[in-house]
């Protein structure tokens, strides 16, 4: 065997320098995989981020509707209660009025249930919301610490 020619395909050769890779390149591929797994942390942070958002709004719209339909209802409740007397003698019976209005309160009060459910998970993706916007943040400072570090070991 030749001394001066190297076979890369030999067993020896493979051991002592690993597919060709050195020292510093198998530190600089373990940095990158690190690398890599923070950015892709932050990437689902960001993608939870933003869908906690999208169910905020989707959850302020139906709350909004919800605020209009009661209103509407209120204001039906209020335009049959002006008009008692022609409305029950209409109706023919004062019970069924009474039906009536029952049905609009017990609506009226699951509108509201409703509503109070919505504020309450409004106030909990908020919260949420706020939570994941400190992880980011804290997750910008540290990987401005990373590449600083990084910055100063590539100058060495």
């Amino acid at each position: 065997m030749d001394v001066s020619s190297t076979d890369t395909n030999s067993s020896l050769h493979h051991r002592l320098y690993g597919n060709g890779m050195i020292a510093t390149d198998m530190t600089y591929r373990g940095s990158q995989n690190q690398l890599l797994e923070r950015q892709k942390v932050h990437v689902q942070q960001f993608l939870a981020t933003e869908d906690a958002l999208n169910k905020d709004a989707e959850a302020r719209d139906l709350c909004q509707k919800l605020l209009k339909k009661l209103h509407r209802t209120g204001a039906v409740v209020s335009s049959n209660s002006t008009g008692i007397g022609g409305t029950t003698q209409n109706m023919g019976s004062l019970r069924q009025f009474e039906l009536e209005v029952w049905a609009k309160e017990r609506e009226a009060a699951g509108l509201r249930t409703s509503l109070d459910t919505l504020m309450s998970e409004i106030q909990r993706l908020n919260q949420l919301c706020a939570e994941r916007k400190e992880a980011e943040e804290s997750l910008r400072k540290n990987w401005k610490k990373i590449q600083e570090f990084d910055a100063r070991r590539s100058e060495l």
